[in-house]
C-alpha cells in the first residue's frame, strides 16, 4: 500500500503472474490496484 501511495497517478502492473498469485491479489482486493497481464505487450496496450 505504501508503494501505491508513492505512485499516486501511475499504474502498477504484474506480467506473467501464475494463477495462485492472481487469486491472492483477488482475495486481498489488491487486484483493484495492481493489474495483471499475460504479456508485456498486453500491459503496454492497456496503459496506452
Amino acid at each position: 500500500m505504501a508503494v501505491y501511495k508513492l505512485l499516486r497517478d501511475r499504474q502498477i502492473a504484474i506480467v506473467g503472474a501464475r494463477q495462485p498469485v492472481r487469486e491472492l491479489l483477488k482475495l486481498t482486493r489488491m487486484d483493484r490496484l495492481v493489474k495483471t497481464f499475460d504479456t508485456v505487450e498486453d500491459a503496454m496496450t492497456a496503459s496506452a
